[in-house]
């Protein structure tokens, strides 16, 4: 386990790398948050033990859903409510790229378009990619169809 934190490494390297990269929107947010998260950037609150009655501070968090610091609870408690769906059956995760063509389709609809690899049968896989606007069903041939026309 390493000693430092990603928050670490946007604090030692994140100007530097901000100087020779451009950050979308959701990427300078997602940063910002993290980098900040458990400063006096982002304030404080006084606790007080219930007990005793001593007072301390603590620093508030970004909350932010991809902060591996102040959300490892929230996911941890996502994980086992989701587990709780699942079949008594083997799954597996398949991680794939989509071709260079379609690269367009993702990186402008990100939150509007989903991926759901689907079988007719053994030998033809089919991609069902769904946007906002509507649903449409590339089955093997179609995918390689459409790669000659583009």
């Amino acid at each position: 386990m390493s000693k430092y934190t990603i928050q670490d490494i946007f604090k030692l390297y994140g100007d530097e790398y901000i100087k020779n990269h451009n950050l979308s929107k959701e990427q300078w947010k997602v940063f910002n948050a993290i980098r900040s998260c458990g400063t006096k950037e982002l304030g404080y609150h006084i606790c007080t033990c219930e007990e005793c009655g001593e007072e301390y501070f603590g620093f508030n968090s970004c909350r932010n859903r991809h902060c591996p610091m102040c959300q490892n609870y929230a996911r941890e408690k996502w994980i086992q409510k989701e587990s709780s769906y699942l079949l008594d059956s083997k799954y597996f995760h398949i991680i794939t790229t989509v071709p260079y063509e379609l690269n367009e389709i993702f990186l402008y609809n990100q939150n509007g378009v989903s991926i759901d690899i689907r079988t007719r049968n053994f030998t033809q896989c089919g991609i069902i990619i769904t946007t906002c606007e509507r649903s449409c069903v590339l089955w093997k041939e179609q995918i390689k169809n459409m790669m000659k026309i583009i």
